[in-house]
């Protein structure tokens, strides 16, 4: 690979200038110009799922691509997870890989709240108790950590659930089915949100704790 160029996947971009991607501006024309001084990747307009899925004209225009623009990255936009298969179905768009993306970002703020939490409540024990060995600022953050499985966990849970409200309604109003309620896409991602971001809270707490134990501490052994 020559010496400034960088991957995405197996796909090699020849250099570090970026097209940032322009509402009205990143056309066609504009990509080719942009490519013929040099651009080493460059972005369409963005385009909505939701136009794709009805087959609109102008937006189907926008994702026209001439040959000499590769590489070339789609900004795509939208959150309804049956426009978004439709838009995979007919691109080479990576449904899935985008739906873990989004349970990944969405658990991490709660994961990351988490562990300062931790890690800083070690700390402030081994500042005023430094006697303390790893083994017991370890107990110590589990127990701290213990209340805040529960209360981080129904954090999370209620605010998937508050994300979820208008389809909550439109269960209501329309009195559907239990049995096409829980098939369908809105609320099964939902829930593995809720359940992936509390398995993130509850491994959390014993790794920062270890980890942490051993770094105030300078106790490597305190597994044994």
């Amino acid at each position: 690979m020559p010496k400034h160029s960088w991957k995405i996947g197996d796909i090699v971009i020849d250099n570090q200038v970026v097209i940032a991607p322009m509402a009205g501006i990143s056309n066609p024309a504009f990509r080719v110009i942009c490519k013929q001084f040099g651009a080493g990747l460059i972005y369409t307009e963005m385009v909505s799922d939701k136009a794709l899925y009805y087959d609109n004209e102008k937006t189907v225009g926008m994702t026209a691509v001439e040959e000499n623009e590769h590489p070339l990255a789609l900004q795509l936009f939208g959150h309804d997870i049956e426009t978004m298969v439709y838009v995979s179905q007919n691109s080479k768009l990576q449904i899935g890989g985008v739906l873990f993306s989004g349970i990944l970002i969405a658990s991490l703020g709660a994961v990351m709240d988490v562990a300062v939490s931790i890690s800083s409540t070690i700390e402030e024990i081994h500042n005023k108790r430094p006697e303390l060995t790893a083994k017991e600022l370890f107990k110590s953050g589990i127990h701290v950590g213990k209340d805040m499985m529960g209360t981080m966990s129904n954090t999370l849970i209620l605010a998937f659930t508050g994300g979820a409200i208008n389809t909550m309604i439109l269960i209501y109003a329309y009195i559907m089915p239990y049995l096409q309620v829980v098939n369908m896409y809105s609320i099964g991602i939902e829930v593995i949100k809720g359940i992936s971001g509390t398995l993130g809270i509850v491994l959390t707490v014993p790794i920062v704790s270890v980890i942490s134990a051993k770094v105030y501490s300078g106790d490597s052994g305190m597994c044994k």
